[in-house]
């Protein structure tokens, strides 16, 4: 009997022990414990409003920690809060008149945003862009990039004189790839780059494994010796 009533203590005992250390760490764990998340933490992520930048809350107070609800004049259904509604500086609404941002921003979905740097919005001034960059498509970019205008000194694209994957050529204004996986062919010689093969003005990979042969001469095909492969009926497979 006294065995089980050994037990039956060391069993209590060790409830007692468990059951302090989930209370004791609930307390670390509490909101007034050390480790407590800040009170503005904990409405951040209660709410999606109210918030510096963030939209004004339907219910009041509008915003939090005194700042103002802020109105787009162009869009009365739009707002957000901020310490002050200035209109027409950065990153605040744009005025509704002429102009409608200060200088050296732009408006932008009724936004002041940065403007005249590498792909920020144009500025409205005379001189659009910095640092010779060029308006395109309403943002500021360089010129000889894939995608952007070409240049207008001798060499228009920055990658015209590269004869692999990055190769690119001027066409209508604007420089795009061409030559290599699935890209058009090219304007003048070689029209496909190694390894591809031209098809309906387009340059398909080739001489690879299960892909089409390249083209050798008038009279053949080739493909990658080096992986032991050879043309049949049109395509590369193993020998």
């Amino acid at each position: 009997m006294k065995e089980i009533e050994a037990i039956k203590k060391e069993r209590l005992l060790y409830f007692l022990l468990i059951l302090s250390i989930f209370i004791f760490s609930g307390c670390i764990g509490s909101n007034n414990g050390k480790n407590e998340v800040e009170w503005d933490d904990e409405i951040l992520l209660a709410k999606e409003c109210g918030m510096d930048r963030l939209r004004c809350c339907s219910d009041d107070p509008a915003c939090f920690y005194g700042q103002t609800c802020c109105t787009d004049p162009s869009d009365n259904k739009r707002n957000y809060c901020a310490n002050d509604c200035e209109l027409g500086k950065e990153e605040a609404f744009c005025r509704k008149d002429e102009p409608r941002c200060n200088s050296g921003t732009a408006c932008v979905d009724d936004f002041c945003l940065l403007c005249g740097g590498e792909n920020q919005p144009c500025c409205e001034e005379d001189n659009k862009c910095g640092n010779d960059l060029l308006c395109y498509k309403d943002k500021c970019v360089k010129c000889g990039s894939a995608g952007n205008p070409c240049c207008g000194n001798t060499k228009a694209c920055e990658h015209e004189d590269k004869i692999d994957y990055t190769h690119t050529e001027c066409r209508s204004g604007v420089c795009v790839y061409c030559g290599n996986n699935g890209k058009v062919s090219c304007i003048s010689e070689p029209y496909c780059l190694t390894g591809h093969l031209l098809n309906n003005d387009v340059c398909l990979k080739c001489g690879e494994a299960n892909l089409p042969c390249c083209d050798k001469d008038d009279n053949g095909y080739e493909c990658n010796e080096d992986k032991n492969l050879t043309c049949e009926l049109g395509f590369c497979s193993k020998k």
